[in-house]
């Protein structure tokens, strides 16, 4: 009795998801079943394979609406089987013809080749304690059993539109007084007295799932495994997204600020660059300057040591000496000009570098804040997962407009969740990315006031400077007047001739020395000026590279979305390519199980016979042998 009442399960069984997989395909593809055209068609692949998923045969169930004539099928079956009507079907030069009733569906089955390329591998593999056995050493075996079913694409560029487009949904039975499960990967749950382990595997995907639990006299029902377009499409232009544009809009406006503010340093740093080559050349006027200076206090300092001699020497040396002050003072008025400008310059630029300052701080915090907020939002893509796989299993064992419509939020949610989970991915990358580069502007922002210290500083020796020039110049009037009481201060004009021939011979070099500190500086300023317009021009490419980030972010978006769902799937027939007038294809492998140890086999044919007409559901199962 044990065993009429199991058969009986596996026929009902496979009865079910047979009808399941055609209701479940008719809810979730867009077109309609029967098509407008007389000679549109639905078709559905059954693949029979033993209890290991090798394929034993492929049948075709193709599905017509009736118009009350005669059709035609494009097609090259071993054999047809005319599954509606007791009538004859034949194939004549690869087409098959038929007689329909107006208004009602016409079945036929077309038998191809078992060794016909399907679109997904199917394997179940057995362990029996430990050790990869085949299908028949498992039959009524006890002990530790692992099964392992793989779903995985075949490769074929041919078939791989069904693969990247199609959802499959396997689901085995078992009977817990024969197979224990104690663990799973696969979604467990009871019907009656069996267990139904569902497995799901996403458009473009493989599966691998492993049941494993204790087994006594081992015996199961096997898989059924349903493969559908999901053809689900989600337009992200009807979607809410503002809150990612609004953080991208922030992103633009910080890279605006950027460019702006990289723009006032390469003006500013352009200007420290002129102003430093004027300072280069008043500096060297300078230098030069009190080189005539020293030669002339020199001068002084020798003929002072002979007085008698030199008093007219000492004079002449003396108008020299009062001339080359002149110059020194007229020098003096060009170096304090110059600097002026060069102070301007320093000012500019210490603005742009806190203009470059704040702008990278808010671009910064920018790209935190959008992170942050996207890092927020994505933590629920695995609550999102889990809620579009109960969806989808809901679904699938209860079609309606009430779980398709919670399906279909559940994959927006999933969509919006994964969204969130690459933007902020890409931010927090970005993010790090920046960090580096704004740390150093906040350095060179931090050294701007000591630019301007050293710059008022070095303004105020330079006003002392030229105005102890303007001083000597006028004190060397008084020297000329006292040349005629040269003779009697002779030995104290050499002293201080002296004295002023070594200082001069200090203020020479000193004017040297800063010469060359003013080319210094002009040469960085220049140098300054090359990177502040790099910067401005590299600022002003990243501003203009986010203006479009929008349409970028969200067509890139919505181009993964449709890949994923298979928004862009458009049926084709699986068995002839000149059919063109196909509304759905549709795959179903019955995977056979492992039947009981003591089967009787005559019992089970005996409890399924029946005189009554099988309908087209008896007729499918009799391509199982059931």
């Amino acid at each position: 009795m044990k065993t009429q009442s199991r058969t009986l399960l596996s026929r009902a069984t496979i009865a079910g998801a047979l009808a399941l997989t055609c209701g479940f395909a008719a809810a979730l593809t867009p077109s309609n079943a029967y098509a407008a055209t007389d000679s549109a068609k639905d078709e559905v692949v059954y693949a029979k394979t033993d209890a290991q998923g090798s394929t034993q045969g492929i049948y075709v169930v193709n599905v017509f609406q009736g118009t009350g004539g005669t059709l035609s099928d494009s097609a090259a079956y071993e054999s047809v089987t005319n599954l509606s009507t007791t009538q004859d079907l034949t194939q004549k030069k690869g087409r098959v013809t038929f007689d329909t009733e107006s208004g009602k569906a016409f079945y036929y089955q077309g038998d191809m080749s078992a060794d016909t390329p399907l679109p997904w591998d199917i394997s179940v593999t057995y362990y029996l304690d430990g050790k990869k056995v085949s299908a028949d050493k498992v039959q009524g075996a006890t002990g530790d059993l692992k099964v392992v079913l793989k779903v995985k694409p075949n490769g074929s560029s041919d078939l791989a539109d069904f693969c990247d487009s199609y959802l499959l949904q396997a689901q085995g039975t078992f009977d817990p007084d024969t197979f224990a499960i104690t663990s799973s990967n696969a979604t467990l749950a009871h019907s009656g007295n069996s267990q139904l382990a569902t497995c799901l595997v996403l458009p473009g995907e493989s599966g691998t799932f492993t049941l494993e639990g204790d087994a006594r006299d081992f015996s199961y029902d096997g898989w059924q495994i349903s493969a559908v377009p999901l053809s689900l499409a989600i337009d992200l232009s009807e979607q809410d997204t503002s809150q990612l544009t609004g953080k991208t809009q922030d992103l633009k406006d910080a890279t605006s600020k950027l460019a702006s503010g990289a723009s006032d340093l390469s003006q500013g740093a352009s200007d420290l660059s002129q102003g430093s080559d004027e300072v280069t050349m008043g500096a060297y006027s300078v230098a030069l300057a009190a080189l005539f200076a020293e030669l002339g206090t020199g001068s002084v300092a020798a003929g002072s040591a002979d007085v008698s001699q030199g008093a007219d020497d000492l004079s002449a040396g003396v108008e020299e000496a009062t001339s080359n002050l002149e110059k020194i003072s007229d020098n003096s008025s060009d170096l304090v000009a110059g600097f002026d400008t060069l102070s301007q310059g320093i000012a500019q630029t210490a603005q742009g570098i806190q203009s470059i300052a704040e702008g990278s701080a808010a671009y910064a915090q920018g790209l935190k804040d959008s992170a942050d907020q996207y890092a927020y939002q994505a933590q629920g893509v695995t609550q999102a997962q889990a809620a579009y796989e109960a969806a989808v299993q809901a679904y699938g064992a209860n079609p309606s407009e009430e779980t398709l419509a919670n399906l279909n939020a559940a994959v927006s949610v999933l969509a919006a969740a994964n969204q969130a989970a690459g933007a902020a991915a890409a931010l927090q990358s970005a993010y790090q990315s920046y960090s580096t580069l704004n740390d150093g502007i906040a350095a060179l922002n931090a050294q701007a006031p000591y630019l301007t210290e050293g710059a008022s500083s070095f303004e105020q020796n330079l006003q002392s400077y030229t105005g102890n020039v303007d001083t000597l110049s006028q004190k060397s009037a008084s020297l000329t007047q006292g040349a005629s009481d040269l003779a009697d201060g002779a030995a104290t004009l050499n002293e201080g001739a002296n004295s002023i021939y070594e200082g001069m011979t200090a203020f020479s070099s000193a004017t040297e020395a800063l010469a060359q500190g003013a080319e210094t500086l002009s040469d960085g300023a220049a140098t300054l000026s090359k990177g502040a317009s790099s910067l401005a021009d590299g600022s002003q490419t990243l501003a203009d590279s986010t203006q479009n980030i929008d349409d970028e972010i969200m067509n890139g978006l919505q181009q993964a979305i449709d890949d994923k769902l298979g928004g862009d799937f458009a049926p084709r027939s699986f068995v002839d390519a000149e059919n063109t007038q196909v509304d759905t294809v549709q795959f179903v492998y019955v995977v056979e199980g492992v039947q009981p140890a003591d089967e009787d086999a005559s019992a089970d044919e005996e409890a399924g016979q029946s005189t009554e007409d099988p309908g087209i559901i008896g007729r499918l199962l009799a391509l199982f042998g059931l």
